[in-house]
């Protein structure tokens, strides 16, 4: 449990370090010199946390063991059959882009560890990608983003982190409105997980204005979602070719309650400290995406999945919130109840879901046989 804390709890350390740095070298934010600082001590706060996924043993996450079987198996197929999709055991149902990806990494190399450290690496390069373009708050979202759910999911869900990853890159160009730009990463998603295609709506939702009447529509429409969900998901289903149901299993209430807690505080604290601009009001209503999605969690699983597209920005919004609040004790008492809360939730979560994940074991190979 030990490495797992350390690793999300890091980035807030580097964070008072960056800032005693800049203080100390009297640098401001414009200051070139100063970007780059900032961009060396993000990449120092985040690799601890991805090392640890990097390196981890095929028993910790669900699929590892499936996606180094995936890999492996590449050495076997043609380019052209796994274009054509000729693939056995079943792994033909996976998207093109992802296989064509792990048979690039297989005509370098057999080693699993390694494929392992190559996916994990564009998962820290977009991470660090999405964190340079934020306003405020680098190394907190770090925190946020790493025991709020979405980093836990990267010891997983291999092709649809790659995807979300790929669709973190294209934040750059929802910020300067280059659709096609966009556009193409995000097609290039699409090929490594299908549900890459519900994160097109990032780009017209992101100018939105913030008003009572955007607000309303947005609850509106999630309601109309939760009255028709299983007419929704058969639409889904149809457009991407999955086979999903409704799953009445009820779930995610905390969370749920929590995503509800996040957003509704976020509005309430950029209106009230009148820091809404345009780069924090695009980061909500993205959010308010994951959000919902959270509420439909509460009557499926299904929608989980597709929260993991949303979610950076919701982080990302709570953390300029906090940043923006002018009166410093309340912002001190306000930092530490969301440093405290995630970091118990984040504790909680690995007692009673991923027990699996301790202890933490390193990947080991010998002779093309994985041993814990």
């Amino acid at each position: 449990m030990i490495p797992y804390i350390l690793v999300v709890t890091f980035p807030l350390f580097v964070g008072m370090l960056y800032k005693s740095k800049v203080k100390n070298t009297g640098l401001t934010r414009e200051d070139p010199k100063c970007q780059k600082l900032l961009r060396q001590y993000i990449l120092l706060a985040a690799i601890p946390m991805f090392f640890l996924v990097a390196l981890r043993g095929y028993t910790i996450g669900n699929d590892t063991w499936t996606y180094v079987r995936v890999f492996r198996d590449m050495g076997k197929y043609s380019w052209q059959d796994v274009w054509d999709g000729n693939i056995s055991g079943g792994f033909a149902r996976l998207e093109t882009g992802f296989l064509l990806f792990a048979k690039l990494v297989r005509v370098f190399t057999d080693n699993g560890l390694v494929f392992q450290i190559v996916y994990t690496t564009i998962y820290l390069c977009a991470v660090t990608d999405f964190v340079k373009q934020l306003e405020e708050e680098h190394f907190f979202f770090l925190f946020l983003f790493g025991t709020l759910g979405s980093y836990t999911f990267m010891f997983t869900g291999v092709r649809q982190c790659l995807a979300m990853s790929i669709c973190l890159l294209s934040f750059r160009f929802i910020k300067k409105r280059k659709f096609i730009r966009f556009a193409l990463l995000v097609f290039l998603a699409f090929s490594f997980h299908k549900s890459a295609v519900l994160f097109f709506i990032t780009y017209f939702i992101y100018p939105r204005k913030l008003s009572f009447l955007n607000v309303f529509s947005y609850i509106g429409a999630t309601i109309f979602a939760v009255l028709y969900l299983g007419e929704l998901q058969e639409w889904l289903n149809d457009q991407l070719d999955y086979n999903y149901g409704v799953e009445g299993e009820a779930g995610g209430i905390i969370f749920s309650v929590l995503m509800l807690t996040i957003t509704a505080f976020t509005i309430f604290m950029l209106f009230s400290n009148r820091s809404l601009t345009g780069h924090s009001q695009g980061l909500v209503n993205v959010g308010i995406i994951a959000m919902a999605c959270w509420i439909l969690r509460i009557f499926t699983r299904v929608a989980e999945r597709p929260s993991f597209f949303f979610l950076p920005f919701s982080f990302a919004a709570l953390a300029y919130a906090v940043a923006t609040m002018k009166d410093a004790k309340e912002k001190s008492i306000v930092k530490i109840l969301v440093i405290v809360i995630p970091l118990a939730l984040y504790v909680y979560k690995f007692i009673t879901t991923f027990t699996d994940f301790i202890p933490y074991t390193f990947y080991v190979e010998w002779n093309g046989i994985i041993t814990k």
